[in-house]
């Protein structure tokens, strides 16, 4: 069994995101924007799918979407579908473009390479570390929230108890992100709330390194 796993960290206690948008525009082959295509937007990992139609300027936005693997679709009469893959991170607003020829609606065109997204739309910050780097670097007692201090701004914080009851000690669990106080930080498993808020130490169950797929 593998387990997603997902460290919401709070630059302020009053704000958490734990989820990202894909915004896009539809173009055909002069460069027009394409008004009313149909967009079906796809969690290619659990078959999820959203969909949507692009505005008169050919634009989109997705409802907050879980991070993951997407596969984007668009489609308009007269017109070759067109499709591309992302994967989306925590907080990340994905910003993508198709292009759609003439032709049959049947053909499609598959985009298999992009410029590189950029967070053109947002000031928020992530950080993303791969199941390759969660496996492989080494982590002092197999605890993964180590990762958490490769982050800039990332700093052990101090809670008011030594030990924890319900798990292994596995050394310091609490961060504190940008000065604000750990107890603003949530810890996801598969979609649940995996934090234990009475004594800020961060998490309930610690999943084998193994089992994490980032």
């Amino acid at each position: 069994m593998r387990f997603t796993l997902l460290a919401v960290i709070a630059a302020t206690a009053a704000a958490q995101v734990d989820t990202g948008t894909i915004a896009g525009t539809l173009y055909d082959a002069t460069g027009a924007a394409l008004a009313n295509a149909s967009v079906t937007i796809t969690h290619t990992d659990t078959g999820l799918d959203y969909r949507l139609s692009s505005n008169q300027l050919g634009q989109f936005v997705s409802p907050p979407l879980a991070p993951g693997p997407y596969s984007i679709s668009a489609s308009l009469a007269g017109f070759r579908r067109a499709s591309t893959r992302i994967v989306l991170t925590l907080n990340q607003r994905a910003v993508v473009s198709l292009t759609l020829e003439l032709g049959a609606t049947e053909q499609e065109i598959t985009v298999t390479s992009q410029t590189p997204l950029l967070e053109a739309e947002s000031a928020t910050l992530g950080n993303l570390r791969t199941s390759q780097s969660v496996r492989d670097l080494p982590l002092n007692g197999r605890n993964f929230t180590t990762l958490l201090g490769l982050t800039t701004g990332v700093v052990p914080a101090q809670t008011q108890v030594q030990g924890l009851g319900l798990t292994p000690a596995r050394g310091v669990t609490a961060n504190s992100v940008n000065g604000a106080g750990f107890r603003a930080n949530r810890i996801l498993v598969d979609g649940m709330d995996n934090t234990e808020n009475h004594n800020g130490q961060g998490i309930v169950i610690y999943p084998a390194i193994e089992a994490i797929q980032a």
